[in-house]
């Protein structure tokens, strides 16, 4: 499970890395500079923001599928 979090993130990373790329007059110039960040973001969070988050999934979920491909708000 670690492996595969791992991985998910390293992907998100590299992502948010391109764009910066495209979209930013500064861009993102390495791995750790995002990871960096990212662990700081984590941090300053409270952790009823992750629960309340995580808690609402089902929601959510229930509100993607019933779109049935539409776009909404």
């Amino acid at each position: 499970m670690f492996y595969r979090t791992r991985r998910i993130l390293r992907t998100l990373l590299l992502l948010i890395i391109g764009c910066s790329e495209g979209c930013s007059k500064s861009p993102v110039t390495s791995f750790a500079e995002i990871e960096n960040w990212l662990q700081n973001w984590i941090a300053s969070k409270d952790e009823s923001f992750f629960r309340d988050g995580i808690r609402k999934l089902p929601e959510r979920w229930e509100k993607v599928v019933g779109s049935e491909g539409q776009y909404f708000n």
